[in-house]
């Protein structure tokens, strides 16, 4: 979709959900990373954005909130115990922190704090794509390894196509596409509504594989350092 020329109006919700444990990688949403803990560079992001009104962060971590507060956010409470466990779907605690707040910003915006490459630009960005007729925008990359390329072991172990035949070219192939969890933007009204972040009238903002980073293991939280170092070429 092509750039639309944004006007500096204030009418987003910046939310950032960080729960306190985490599988993966323990401790990482205040793991330090250049300089400054992760969840920061989310927050940073949002506070940057000329179409924030806010950046609210929803946690059940108090050290998280004490992190969060410093960095210039607002953590009016913690979140309850049954919004903090693993299996909570990503929306519900978005849901209870606007509705708690009693939110009247028309979008809604969820930051990841894993996604600390995404910047103010993609934001404002990604807010010039919600017009008229649109009611979510979904940050997302070019998919590395196209589904019809993918192999399945089948029966005796064998490898078999997991999607059909695939082209015979890579240019042959239609364009896929993935979330990268950096952007998800959505009408408050609609979200609240329908208890969606990816509503039916959802597009796409498309960002580089350099800035798409979600960061779930160690080994992620080290490439996306190393790209905001400026060590990786």
């Amino acid at each position: 979709m092509p750039w639309r020329k944004l006007l500096v109006i204030r009418d987003v919700l910046m939310v950032v959900s960080a729960r306190g444990g985490s599988q993966g990688l323990p401790g990482k949403n205040i793991r330090p990373m250049v300089g400054r803990p992760l969840i920061r560079w989310s927050i940073d992001a949002g506070l940057a954005a000329r179409c924030a009104t806010r950046v609210v962060v929803t946690t059940d971590d108090p050290e998280i909130a004490e992190v969060a507060r410093r960095a210039g956010a607002e953590v009016p409470f913690l979140r309850p115990a049954v919004l903090a466990g693993p299996d909570v779907s990503g929306v519900d605690p978005v849901i209870h922190l606007v509705e708690a707040v009693g939110a009247t910003e028309p979008w809604i915006c969820l930051l990841q704090p894993t996604s600390p490459l995404r910047t103010h630009e993609d934001i404002d960005a990604a807010r010039s794509l919600a017009v008229d007729g649109v009611d979510a925008v979904l940050a997302v990359t070019a998919v590395r390894q196209h589904a019809r390329w993918q192999r399945k072991v089948g029966m005796g172990g064998y490898l078999e196509k997991a999607f059909g035949d695939a082209p015979a070219t890579r240019q042959e192939l239609e364009s896929a596409w993935c979330p990268n969890g950096a952007i998800y933007l959505c009408r408050r009204a609609v979200l609240l509504s329908e208890r969606t972040l990816t509503p039916t009238r959802t597009v796409p903002y498309a960002m580089p594989g350099s800035r798409s980073i979600d960061i779930d293991t160690l080994d992620d939280f080290v490439v996306a350092e190393c790209l905001l170092s400026g060590l990786c070429p």
